[in-house]
């Protein structure tokens, strides 16, 4: 999924707005999760303008809206006399244009009738009154026979999941889903922020922790169905894709089967995840407590590297350790790296075979490789250049 970069000041990015809609576009953009997925700020694009006191403003805007894994292309008009008004919306779509008279809009989008431009919410509450409003349209066309196998599929779906975590979007030969996926990931670490260009006023936005499952009936009696899975940055940050197996779609199954399958694989993964990392962690402060005068750095996020300064017979090698994401399983790569060489010469580096048991404490791991360590420093002191 993407993600942001949020300024702390937040007024540049409101700059190219009207005033009088700042505060509306500013809670989209904070707040804007109007459909199971969030609008994200290059999802908005000012397409007229209008000037102002040598200023010049966006009045109509294309919005890009997250549904079921597409962008829907709104158009969002205000009038550039009088930006208090409720803006028109183009849908580019005929088929959700002609669905709804105005007595229906009104019914379903109350809020257009109500609005309010000094509240701050506005926007944002027509937005996903409309959305609320097209997904109905979509699953009305369910009822079409060209659609007969997907709507049971629909059907026996929202039987096992809330129909607020469900988006349908239909094309004329296939069908989308896009499902939320409820898994537990408050034990998770938090998401790792990364330097932005070396500004400290800068940073990726994360957003919340979601898992969606997208499910494509590419031919729509289900004999051809594509599956992805879609997280948010933190989960994706650490999900290990070397050992979590995303399931595919078997033929015969069901919807509902499937995605009870995915929940379920997911859970299991992101608890072994939370053992991985508390094991880890666990690793690092021993080393630090055990050879604290020896430990030159380590990471204090990940606890995945640490380098150490040790000495045998009066002469000083660096140890590199690093851990993998399955650890304890697969045992810390540990590299001897000679200070006295050149840095680039390979055989200045010489990784490690140590003996190691999973099932040992971490005292008793770090108490084997120092011992390890002892007897490989003697002989790699005297290693050849070739």
């Amino acid at each position: 999924m993407r993600m942001d970069i949020v300024s702390t000041n937040s007024e540049n990015l409101l700059s190219s707005f009207p005033p009088i809609l700042r505060q509306n576009f500013k809670e989209l953009f904070l707040h804007g999760k109007i459909g199971l997925t969030p609008i994200a700020l290059n999802d908005v694009r000012p397409s007229k303008y209008y000037v102002r006191n040598n200023q010049s403003y966006g009045y109509s805007y294309t919005i890009k809206v997250p549904y079921a894994s597409k962008r829907l292309n709104w158009e969002l008009i205000f009038c550039p006399e009088d930006l208090k008004f409720a803006p028109d919306f183009n849908f580019n779509d005929e088929t959700f244009y002609l669905a709804y008279d105005i007595n229906s809009i009104i019914e379903n989008v109350p809020s257009l009738e109500q609005w309010n431009v000094y509240d701050a919410k506005s926007l944002i509450t027509v937005l996903k009154q409309f959305l609320s409003l097209y997904k109905k349209q979509q699953l009305e066309r369910l009822s079409d026979n060209i659609y007969a196998h997907v709507n049971l599929e629909y059907q026996s779906l929202v039987r096992e999941v809330n129909p607020h975590d469900v988006e349908i979007y239909l094309e004329h030969t296939c069908a989308h889903f896009l499902i939320s996926v409820k898994v537990d990931v408050s034990a998770l670490p938090e998401y790792l922020q990364p330097i932005m260009n070396g500004q400290n006023d800068d940073y990726l936005n994360p957003g919340d922790d979601t898992c969606y499952l997208k499910v494509s009936f590419v031919k729509l009696d289900g004999s051809r169905v594509n599956t992805s899975l879609q997280l948010s940055p933190r989960i994706d940050q650490l999900i290990n894709r070397k050992t979590f197996h995303f399931p595919d779609f078997v033929k015969h199954s069901s919807l509902p089967e499937y995605v009870t399958t995915v929940t379920n694989l997911l859970q299991e993964h992101i608890e072994q995840l939370v053992i991985y990392h508390k094991l880890k962690k666990e690793f690092m402060t021993c080393l630090c407590t055990m050879y604290a005068e020896s430990v030159l750095e380590f990471d204090s996020e990940k606890f995945d590297k640490a380098e150490i300064l040790l000495e045998v017979d009066d002469y000083h090698c660096l140890v590199q350790i690093e851990i993998n994401q399955t650890f304890p399983e697969e045992k810390p790569t540990v590299t001897l790296i000679a200070i006295n060489c050149h840095p680039l010469a390979n055989t200045c580096r010489e990784k490690l075979d140590y003996e190691y048991n999973p099932h040992w404490t971490p005292e008793e791991m770090l108490a084997k490789l120092m011992d390890s360590l002892g007897e490989n420093i003697q002989r790699f002191e005297n290693h050849k250049h070739a």
